[in-house]
């Protein structure tokens, strides 16, 4: 009987499983934990009924999703991620996630949402319920004072403002997400990173400014619980020494990718900063001379170099070499040209010497040229006058010759009926 039972229950199981499913089989799909919408050129949010408890993520990026309406859809306690990446978002109605009481994280990244977008309390209070909010992509340009009020965004641990064509930040612009954790304003264009660029009091642990336009670092904020700080790509060429002191909970400082050519003992924290662990200054264009001889001779034993690659690009001698396997004998500040240099030297004086030798060669043909000419021959000089025009009225021709060109003097068939003058040279 209880074989019996179980086979009869199977068919009536099948059953309702295709019916609950018919509802959004044909719109989605479910893939383990989520509902997948992607690419299927919605406009709106469709409505679900009955969809399956595992369901813990819903996708519907990459469609044509202007206004975020509200969800028709069962279920709700067990959502916990929500993504309407890559749409064209720009309004979101009222309460739409507030029936999502534990969503954490909120993916808008790469809609149309602008600045002036924030102006919309709808949109503010909705968006802020979640710990985790992605906005990358998004073309906001700049941050007004009070972006994200206290109230609305009390939750949220994670922000992620990278690619957002950024300038500015307005003052007080995120001074009031209190319990912010980590913030992403990567890939953007922002030029000052100084004290009062973030306030003091956010209990912030990860900052990633790295792809921005900083070229000099002076005092940056106080954020004494920070933790990861990544400032990669950004052109730096300046630190100003104790630039870092205050960030005394710092374990991870990352300036990769800049463009620093020498290390000072004090434009790092070092020693001021005990909780530091790893430094990342690869890819920057060292200068590996007398001035970082203190990296071998000051440097605490006790210091975890961590990925701690320092390449020298200059000198040539050095190219390519990590400092920490050379001497520090080999750290001299003797004058050395640089391979440009050497190539416009030795151009000019190729020139140089090309010139000289094609002048002297002109001069010494025209030279030659000229003595030959006036080469004094011996004997007397003659005037030959000859009347070997045929007409009368265009005078008299005469030559000069010496006294022993017989051509001239005694051929009659050539000079005629002339008269020969003779005269001392």
């Amino acid at each position: 009987m209880h074989i019996s039972h179980t086979m009869t229950l199977s068919p009536v199981f099948v059953i309702v499983a295709i019916i609950v499913t018919t509802g959004y089989a044909q719109i989605c799909a479910v893939k383990d934990t989520s509902l997948d919408c992607r690419n299927r050129n919605l406009s709106t949010v469709p409505s679900f009924a009955n969809i399956p408890d595992t369901i813990t993520h819903l996708d519907f990026s990459f469609n044509n999703i202007k206004t975020v309406n509200k969800f028709n859809i069962s279920l709700l306690s067990s959502i916990v991620e929500i993504s309407f990446a890559h749409n064209i978002i720009t309004t979101i109605q009222k309460g739409v996630f507030e029936i999502f009481t534990n969503v954490e994280h909120l993916d808008l990244s790469y809609n149309k949402i602008s600045k002036d977008s924030f102006k919309d309390e709808d949109l503010e209070s909705e968006i802020g319920r979640a710990k985790r909010l992605t906005l990358q992509g998004n073309d906001l340009g700049s941050l007004e004072d009070l972006t994200f009020s206290t109230y609305h965004f009390l939750k949220m641990e994670y922000l992620d403002l990278s690619y957002c064509s950024l300038k500015f930040l307005g003052d007080m612009s995120i001074n009031n997400l209190v319990n912010l954790k980590f913030l992403n304003l990567s890939y953007n264009f922002l030029s000052d990173f100084n004290e009062d660029f973030l306030p003091g009091e956010m209990g912030l642990e990860q900052l990633d400014i790295s792809y921005n336009k900083i070229t000099t670092v002076k005092k940056v904020p106080v954020l004494i619980e920070l933790k990861v700080l990544r400032i990669d790509y950004n052109g730096i060429d300046f630190i100003e020494d104790g630039a870092f002191s205050t960030l005394l909970g710092l374990e991870v400082l990352s300036l990769v990718g800049n463009n620093m050519k020498t290390l000072r003992p004090n434009m790092l924290p070092l020693k001021s900063i005990f909780s530091l662990k790893e430094i990342r200054l690869d890819k920057n264009p060292w200068r590996c001379d007398c001035n970082m001889k203190w990296l071998f001779n000051d440097m605490d034993d006790d210091f975890n170099f961590k990925n701690f690659t320092l390449i020298c690009s200059f000198p040539s001698r050095l190219r390519g070499k990590n400092i920490f396997t050379t001497s520090s004998n080999a750290l001299t500040c003797r004058a050395e040209y640089s391979r440009l240099t050497y190539i416009l030297i030795l151009f000019f004086s190729a020139s140089f010497m090309v010139t000289g030798l094609i002048y002297a060669v002109y001069i010494k043909r025209k030279y030659f040229k000229c003595n030959k000419c006036c080469e004094k021959k011996g004997g007397d000089y003659v005037a030959v006058f000859t009347n070997d025009n045929t007409n009368a009225d265009e005078g008299t021709n005469v030559k000069i010759t010496t006294a022993d060109d017989e051509s001239l003097v005694k051929n009659e068939e050539r000079t005629g009926n002339g008269q020969v003058h003779y005269f001392d040279v």
